[in-house]
């Protein structure tokens, strides 16, 4: 019945909210890894982070954000506008949150502009915006999919392609078309990930696939 079920949270990993339960019961016994779902964390206003940047601070910077229209990215987009910089940011799905930001930085007077890229396909959309405008000197890349774990000792090349899709050949795609029209960026910003430091043993995929593109960023900035 019912009550003849019992379960029991083995393990939790606070840095990627995984939980880790043991669940038995008459006719069975086994483990399920899973992510919590944290409630959505909202973003601090702007005029809250431009306390942390000085007038001028990115004057120089022409960003394109791949990736800004919510998360680390939207961060980054809200810190280079109050710092001065032009601002292009790209959105993959979120049409509607991309609109709100960038009304709330056009508000403050700062230069925004965006357009929808999918990394997995980028070369017409680059291609389309940047026919006429001129070339970024930053590349900013957040780009991510769903971050989801494989199996404890096993290494999932399907799951490896999917990270791979979005952290490795997304950003060269991104880079190659934008040297391809004379608009190679003088810079790269990556995130890393604190997985690396620790590797959790159901997220090999994610971690190797993560530490290619930081290999492809090194590589194109040596």
């Amino acid at each position: 019945g019912e009550a003849d079920l019992r379960y029991a949270v083995k393990g939790v990993d606070r840095r990627f909210s995984l939980v880790e339960n043991e669940v038995s019961g008459p006719t069975l016994r086994g483990k399920v890894r899973a992510f919590f779902r944290p409630g959505p964390v909202p973003q601090s206003d702007l005029d809250a982070l431009a306390k942390h940047v000085w007038k001028g601070q990115f004057e120089s910077q022409r960003a394109l954000v791949i990736g800004g229209s919510r998360g680390l990215g939207e961060l980054a987009v809200k810190l280079l506008g109050a710092g001065g910089a032009g601002v292009t940011f790209t959105y993959c799905r979120g049409q509607h949150e991309a609109g709100n930001l960038a009304r709330c930085i056009r508000e403050q007077g700062w230069p925004i502009d965006f357009f929808q890229l999918d990394v997995t396909n980028p070369e017409s959309s680059i291609v389309n915006h940047y026919r006429d405008m001129p070339a970024p000197t930053h590349l900013y890349y957040f780009a991510t999919p769903h971050i989801f774990d494989g199996q404890k000792g096993r290494f999932a090349k399907p799951l490896f392609d999917v990270f791979s899709q979005h952290y490795v050949h997304g950003l060269w795609r991104t880079f190659a078309a934008l040297d391809s029209m004379g608009a190679r960026p003088a810079y790269i910003f990556y995130p890393g990930t604190i997985a690396s430091d620790d590797p959790p043993p159901e997220m090999m995929e994610y971690v190797a696939a993560k530490a290619a593109g930081e290999a492809i960023c090194r590589i194109l900035h040596l």
